[in-house]
């Protein structure tokens, strides 16, 4: 159950409960108002005296009911005025923060006017810190970028195979860098790739291997202080720290904790096993609910 919870004010909730009543506060107008017309003359003085103190009174509630729905009105205005300013299509190929975008591309441009997303058209490509990307690209805010940066763009779709930052990545496949930095996370290899990481080696401490990854799978790096594996699909048996792997499982490291837990499948049943330091899943139906002892 989720601890979010949203309060409005008492006023707040009145004006909208009113404002969902004005169709029938506008009809009871009309009724009040057609009634002190026809009892205009007839010397009926106190049933009009009363006729116009109900009109007012229902009147104030119609005018209140009113603001409620020019308000709302007056909000999607300048809403679709934003998104005129701020997203549109490009009737020509044109250069926004240093970069190419041909025509018919949608761009998103934040307060100062600097570009942070690129939708292109089918078929279009954008060459962006030296490699070509399509579809929907998104760039680190401006507010997060450095001049040390290594690139800056926070995801995208490859439009052919790249080599990005010393690492094989494949086309058509979704990439993505860190929000500070620009580094690489998450790319689908196109080859095999030895990735260093980062292995508990028990009592001779932490050292950096490199992992062999398979091809046409995802690699997942972390980025704090030094670029490391943190997930792939082993391509061949191998024994990380003293866990032997087998090839083709799909491999997570983690160091957020000291202790952890390693699941893998043997002959269809689950083993946990605690240990300190990294944390090693195989397989794609490892359940990691239990917890160390």
């Amino acid at each position: 159950m989720s601890d979010i919870s949203i309060s409005f004010p008492p006023w707040m909730i009145a004006w909208f409960l009113i404002g969902e009543a004005t169709p029938f506060i506008t009809l009871i107008s009309i009724s009040l108002a057609a009634a002190l017309f026809f009892n205009r003359g007839t010397g009926r003085s106190r049933r009009v005296r009363w006729l116009k103190w109900t009109l007012a009174i229902v009147g104030g509630l119609w005018v209140g009911g009113i603001s409620f729905w020019a308000a709302g009105l007056l909000d999607e205005i300048k809403t679709d005025i934003y998104q005129a300013r701020h997203h549109y299509r490009l009737e020509k190929a044109s250069l926004l923060s240093g970069i190419e975008i041909p025509r018919g591309s949608r761009v998103s441009i934040d307060e100062k006017g600097l570009l942070y997303a690129i939708e292109t058209p089918e078929g279009a490509v954008v060459s962006i810190d030296g490699a070509p990307w399509r579809g929907d690209i998104r760039l680190i805010l401006t507010h997060n970028r450095k001049t040390t940066d290594r690139g800056m763009i926070r995801s995208a779709t490859l439009a052919t195979d790249a080599m990005i930052q010393g690492i094989p990545c494949r086309a058509g496949m979704p990439v993505e860098f860190s929000e500070y930095g620009g580094e690489l996370q998450h790319c689908t290899l196109t080859k095999r790739t030895d990735v260093p990481a980062e292995i508990d080696e028990g009592q001779n401490g932490k050292t950096t291997k490199d992992v062999s990854c398979a091809k046409d799978q995802g690699v997942w790096l972390r980025t704090f202080e030094h670029r490391l594996l943190e997930r792939c699909v082993l391509a061949e048996t191998a024994t990380i720290g003293m866990i032997r792997c087998a090839g083709a499982r799909d491999v997570m490291l983690s160091v957020t904790v000291s202790i952890r837990a390693l699941w893998h499948r043997r002959n269809g049943s689950a083993r946990s096993i605690c240990q300190p330091g990294p944390l090693f899943i195989f397989g794609k139906d490892v359940s990691r609910g239990s917890k160390c002892p």
